[in-house]
């Protein structure tokens, strides 16, 4: 129990620090959680690696001072965890993040990061494969990692994961031909994996071809149409472009297969509050969103109420958007656009 008290935390931890705003109380829970674990059970090499990754991002996020001696602590940890349990695959590659991310003077080594790989990769082929991908993404060692996903696609043709794998490789060298190349690849062995499409419409708008994105986002929804998410891609499309009316339309198809998806419930609430266009709406969105979130890490409810404080402060209540301001302080004090508000309504 107290294991997953650890991960929840952790969980927590990565879910505010998407919007900037990862709280440090919850490091310190995930470490004081698996100290008793250990306490309760010290031969299972899972608690050392959670504990490892808790005290990590406290090296990393801190201060100087205790910087190294936490960097060392985390390294010990994950040592403890490979030595405890060799078959524990995450105690190595989180070894191998931390050999690459960390200087020497804190025990980083690089070499051993890619001796760990090689170990990993006799364990388990596919989580090799993810290990080398780290050291050659670190290295920023393209190459290598092409050859790697190349010997993927010899082995495996008919699979569509190692297509995948050089497609978004392609995509981080701002191949987009390549790319696009590599995702048809995917949907001709799986027509059925709408998340291809996803990637390409984002290539086509990149490329400034409209008519392309749309049809491929068209694509998508006749692939999945009772899935609400991907009606929301059209909608995220028109709202990045500020076609309001059009964004609108497309998160509200979106709610219709759905209507406690929070994400569209959201996004249609910022469509109506940056156009103006009906803010009463755009509280009934935010609210709806406020009560559905439940399954929803981002955005988070933080951010709902920065929105309400602006359609309040429109609205010349003030006593509202202080209230709303309170309340996302109150969930998440850290986050960026929580500090924006704050700082633009003049609230403290």
């Amino acid at each position: 129990l107290y294991y997953q008290l650890a991960q929840l935390c952790m969980i927590r931890y990565d879910a505010r620090s998407i919007n900037g705003g990862g709280q440090w109380d919850d490091l310190d829970r995930v470490e004081d959680y698996a100290e008793k674990a250990i306490e309760l059970d010290p031969d299972d090499a899972r608690f050392y690696v959670i504990y490892g990754h808790g005290v990590g991002l406290k090296a990393m996020h801190g201060g100087k001072i205790k910087m190294y001696s936490r960097a060392k602590k985390t390294k010990s940890r994950y040592e403890s965890a490979a030595a405890m349990d060799p078959g524990n695959i995450e105690s190595r590659t989180s070894l191998i993040e931390y050999h690459m991310q960390a200087p020497g003077i804190a025990g980083g080594n690089k070499d051993e990061a890619r001796r760990l790989a090689g170990v990993v990769a006799k364990i388990d082929s596919a989580a090799g494969f993810n290990a080398w991908k780290t050291v050659y993404l670190y290295d920023e060692n393209y190459d290598s990692l092409e050859s790697r996903i190349r010997q993927v696609i010899e082995a495996h043709p008919d699979e569509k994961q190692g297509y995948a794998e050089l497609a978004r490789l392609c995509e981080r060298r701002q191949d987009l031909g390549c790319a696009r190349e590599n995702y048809d690849k995917v949907l001709a062995i799986d027509p059925e994996d709408v998340q291809p499409y996803w990637y390409l419409h984002r290539i086509y708008a990149a490329e400034g071809r409209t008519d392309k994105t749309l049809e491929t986002l068209d694509l998508a929804i006749v692939r999945q149409p009772t899935e609400a998410y991907v009606y929301r891609w059209k909608a995220d499309f028109y709202r990045g472009r500020e076609e309001w009316r059009e964004a609108v339309s497309w998160y509200t198809r979106s709610l219709e297969i759905d209507p406690g998806y929070a994400r569209s419930l959201y996004w249609m609430g910022v469509s109506y509050l940056e156009s103006g266009r009906d803010l009463d709406l755009a509280t009934e969105c935010f609210d709806g969103y406020l009560e559905a979130r439940l399954n929803v890490w981002w955005p988070e409810p933080a951010l709902a109420h920065c929105q309400l404080a602006k359609i309040y402060a429109k609205q010349g209540d003030k006593k509202g958007a202080k209230r709303e301001v309170k309340a996302a302080k109150k969930l998440n004090a850290g986050n960026d656009e929580v500090k924006r508000t704050a700082k633009a309504l003049h609230i403290r």
